[in-house]
C-alpha cells in the first residue's frame, strides 16, 4: 500500500492541472469576477483562508457564506446564494487567477 501511495503522489505532482480540466475552477486563492444576474452588479474577490481575509483588499474567507457557496464552480456557472434579504443569483464571469492552473502549488 505504501508504494502505491507514493506512486499516486508522484503522479499528482507531475500532472498538469490544465490537462485535467481544472482551469477556470474556483479553488482556494483563486480570483473570481461575478455578476448578479438580477441587478447587473459586478464584484471581484479572492478566496483565502480565514487568517488572510480582508474585505477592503478583496480577500474573502473560505468560511464566509459566499466563499463556501462558490467553491468548486467554474467560469460560466451560475449559482444561488442565500442571504438574509433573500437570494442572490450570481454568474461567474471569469476566474482570472487559479493557482493550480498557473503552476502555483505552494500558496
Amino acid at each position: 500500500m505504501r508504494i502505491y501511495y507514493r506512486q499516486s503522489i508522484s503522479f499528482i505532482n507531475a500532472t498538469n492541472c490544465n490537462a485535467l480540466g481544472y482551469i477556470n475552477i474556483f479553488t482556494m486563492n483563486s480570483t473570481v469576477h461575478l455578476v448578479d444576474t438580477r441587478t447587473g452588479e459586478k464584484e471581484a474577490f479572492t478566496l483565502v483562508f480565514p487568517r488572510d481575509a480582508d474585505i477592503e483588499q478583496g480577500r474573502i474567507s473560505v468560511l464566509a457564506p459566499v466563499g463556501t457557496a462558490i467553491l468548486g464552480y467554474r467560469a460560466g456557472d451560475t449559482f444561488v446564494w442565500s442571504v438574509p434579504g433573500g437570494e442572490r443569483h450570481l454568474r461567474i464571469e471569469a476566474v482570472t487567477y487559479q493557482p493550480e492552473a498557473s503552476g502555483d502549488y505552494d500558496l
